[in-house]
């Protein structure tokens, strides 16, 4: 511990949830000056050169270690033998040993701080959560294989979970099964696409020939969310769609819709079937869905995805001159993405929105949204003040 290495007290706790009948839980309090710790943050010990059966937590004054109670003992009894006139006592041996843990954990000062966990929402009637930012993949191409890659690899150290693809989204699903296999990521995503009745689409399959050709492509065995695209083929489909979900093939099931004027038949829809999720356009500029749709998704207990929340891109266009509005730093907005994103997110009826994107940059910045405030409805009617007089 060096010279200004003053006591180290260990407190034995109650067994831990999750690392097995073994485990317990002790903390290390190490009292020295501030000023020689240095800044300390969470320790990945996988990632570094410290003993891997500890996990150390710095935070200035106050460290946490974890190790398994049947190595601790060991190591400690045989450490405990006495070598001379003097036996060194088990407490005093865990003191020194984890006092000194934690004092190379705060000698490190190169590992980075682990990202905030993004703001999530349930999706209704279960207890599985959704981060509020996720991923489109309509313009996917082959030619941009690397920079998704990176973007999806840097999506999933962010914590989001969702990208939604659709068998007429051309190499989309492919290049995403293939990127997630690389990455071993599968676990860690929420994969959702889209299937029609009409075959609408290069290679024209319909019903389980899609469904099938999707599985294959995104080299998985399961979909978490299959939807019917653009309503095509939603009586046909759907009866379908309840028996792989029945099977276990699929999660959830819904239907999807960007068009204003399928909002009336998507709503008949919605009363006439019990769908899991519905993915409708909405955004500042069009706010159709907050009468049409929204409202009856909340009675209905249905979750939703959010599509073109941009509007294609043109609502950035148009805002791309402006400076931000001084008040946007109340919700914690640094760009006019994350100002358009936290508008739809913070519907109540909403959860969670899917900006496409093929740069790392911009995945960033859209997962920005998905951190710190949300608005109010002070601040919602605020916004769409501010938009409407633009």
């Amino acid at each position: 511990m060096g010279r200004h290495s003053r006591k180290a007290t260990v407190f034995r706790t109650r067994r831990r949830r999750g690392y097995g009948l073994g485990a317990w839980r002790m903390r290390v309090i190490v009292d020295m000056p501030a000023q020689s710790l240095g800044p300390c943050r969470m320790v990945d010990l996988s990632q570094s050169n410290v003993n891997p059966t500890h996990s150390i937590i710095g935070n200035f004054r106050g460290f946490w270690a974890y190790k398994r109670n049947a190595d601790v003992t060991t190591e400690a009894q045989a450490m405990n033998k006495p070598t001379s006139s003097n036996p060194v006592s088990r407490r005093q041996v865990l003191c020194a040993g984890l006092a000194a843990g934690a004092s190379l954990a705060c000698a490190r000062t190169s590992w980075p701080a682990a990202p905030p966990s993004p703001i999530s929402r349930a999706i209704p009637g279960t207890s599985e959560r959704l981060p509020v930012v996720g991923l489109g993949t309509d313009k996917f191409r082959t030619d941009a294989r690397d920079a998704i890659r990176a973007e999806i690899s840097r999506m999933v150290e962010l914590g989001g979970t969702v990208i939604d693809t659709a068998a007429a989204y051309g190499d989309s699903e492919a290049i995403i099964g293939d990127v997630v296999a690389s990455l071993g990521v599968r676990d860690r995503l929420f994969l959702a696409t889209k299937l029609t009745g009409s075959g609408s689409f290069r290679g024209g399959a319909t019903g389980e020939a899609s469904f099938n050709r999707s599985l294959e492509r995104m080299r998985t065995t399961r979909i978490d969310l299959l939807q019917v695209h653009n309503l095509d083929g939603v009586d046909e489909l759907l009866p379908i769609l309840q028996r792989w979900k029945q099977s276990g093939r699929i999660r959830y099931l819904g239907i999807t819709t960007s068009r204003v004027g399928q909002h009336a038949q998507m709503a008949a829809y919605m009363r006439k079937y019990p769908l899991d999720f519905i993915q409708v356009d909405y955004s500042l500029a069009n706010r159709d869905a907050a009468n049409a749709i929204l409202p009856l998704a909340i009675e209905r207990n249905t979750a939703v995805l959010v599509n073109v929340p941009f509007a294609y891109g043109s609502l950035l266009g148009q805002l791309r001159s402006r400076a931000l509005p001084p008040w946007a730093d109340e919700i914690d907005v640094s760009s006019w993405a994350q100002f358009l994103l936290k508008y739809v997110v913070s519907h109540p009826a909403v959860t969670c929105t899917i900006p496409g994107s093929t740069q790392v940059a911009h995945l960033e910045d859209n997962q920005g949204a998905a951190q710190g405030h949300l608005p109010d409805q002070n601040m919602r009617r605020k916004m769409e003040q501010f938009w409407d007089a633009t």
